[in-house]
């Protein structure tokens, strides 16, 4: 069977395992990036990719083995391939009522209830944005490096990805080859926060096991995980500011009033966190609304018991995985993971 007609065939399949103007139109982009991927090999030996791109290309194979040989991930063929030509972004918008931390859903087959949409149409993304505007949601509009598939295809390679530092690359790759490994169907916040856990924890292993535990690579990376702890907590504290402001008696043009105080003193603050890396030196506060906050939660919830779990099986991530396994059919796995740790 030629490429062209598996190709065609991939597209025939997604169309009609999704419903939907949109899952079709996202469908279709899906089938473009596989469609257009090459294998690495190939990419690494053409005498027309430049030394850097070859180096890191290199690089991810590297952080492949380690995944499977060292961390105990899934084996799988994601990034093996490349899609060379691939110069879209995706980008993903996400919305909060005003007055409260309650996410706006989205509802799909087999990945059930997500607290985002993806577009890899800018324009697209932008109108849906303003929609949700428009009902009086905070909202949110990020570009987005990487997604995994959940191991229903072959992730390829984005070149966007070549442009990161050894350390960004590697918690990425490990990142999405988490959430290949252990998926908990509609519950974002968990899957996040494990592949969080795991891309973070991983790519400080990797670059120890590469480039010495007194490398400069490494490091830069210890900093950087200082000072992105630093300006979690900094958006962790505004959360919780604004969660128990959300659940007072208070009326709602109380609440609005004081929230703007709190953004606004938050953002004052930032000034005094004293970053040192590279990465967070000239970095300015974000847009900060329900949206944004939600987001980072999303991402940074329960970190000490995901840490706590790992140092309870003495460092061994398929223990680590199989423990976690036992609480995927838990409506409440955060509260499970601490009856676990209990």
């Amino acid at each position: 069977m030629g490429r062209r007609s598996y190709c065609k065939g991939l597209l025939l399949v997604l169309l009609l395992l999704q419903s939907g103007c949109y899952l079709i139109t996202q469908g279709y982009y899906q089938a473009e990036l596989l469609c257009g991927a090459r294998p690495v090999e190939k990419i690494i030996k053409d005498p027309k990719t430049s030394e850097h791109d070859r180096n890191k290309l290199l690089l991810i194979g590297e952080i492949r083995k380690f995944s499977i040989s060292n961390m105990s991930m899934h084996a799988s063929a994601n990034y093996s391939t490349i899609n060379p030509k691939w110069d879209r972004n995706l980008y993903v918008v996400s919305a909060c009522k005003e007055l409260s931390f309650e996410p706006y859903i989205w509802t799909f087959p087999i990945v059930g209830k997500v607290p985002y949409l993806g577009h890899f149409n800018e324009t697209d993304a932008t109108k849906e944005e303003r929609s949700l505007k428009k009902k009086g949601f905070d909202t949110m509009l990020r570009s987005v490096a990487a997604y995994s598939s959940l191991g229903y295809f072959n992730d390829p390679i984005w070149p966007q990805m070549l442009k990161r530092s050894s350390h960004s690359l590697a918690e990425l790759i490990l990142h999405e080859l988490a959430h290949a490994t252990l998926y908990f169907s509609g519950q974002t916040d968990f899957n996040e926060s494990f592949a969080n856990f795991v891309g973070r924890t991983g790519a400080l292993q990797f670059l120890q096991y590469k480039y010495g535990s007194k490398s400069e690579e490494l490091s830069e990376a210890i900093l950087f995980n200082s000072d992105d702890e630093k300006y979690e907590q900094w958006i962790s504290a505004l959360h919780d500011q604004l969660d128990k402001l959300y659940s007072s008696q208070l009326s709602d043009d109380e609440k609005r009033f004081q929230k703007a105080q709190n953004i606004g003193a938050a953002k004052e603050s930032f000034k005094g966190l004293g970053f040192r890396s590279e990465a967070f030196k000239d970095l300015t506060p974000p847009e900060l609304n329900n949206a944004t906050l939600k987001m980072s939660e999303s991402y940074n919830t329960n970190q000490d018991d995901f840490e706590k779990l790992y140092q309870r099986v003495n460092g061994n991530w398929n223990a680590f995985y199989e423990r976690l396994k036992t609480l995927q059919h838990h409506p409440h796995p955060f509260e499970a993971l601490k009856r676990l740790l209990e």
